[in-house]
């Protein structure tokens, strides 16, 4: 039993690991700035 509570518990590092670094890519990404900008200036109509 203590070994499926330390299995667990490596899960749980290797998880928070992750979700580490996927947040500091994340904040990389939004200080590069809005990749695909959608808003643009209408100078012609239909």
């Amino acid at each position: 039993m203590s070994e499926q509570q330390a299995q667990g518990a490596d899960e749980a590092i290797d998880l928070n690991n992750e979700l580490k670094a996927r947040r500091e890519k994340l904040a990389a990404l939004r200080e590069q700035g809005v990749a695909f900008p959608n808003d643009f200036p209408s100078r012609s109509y239909l």
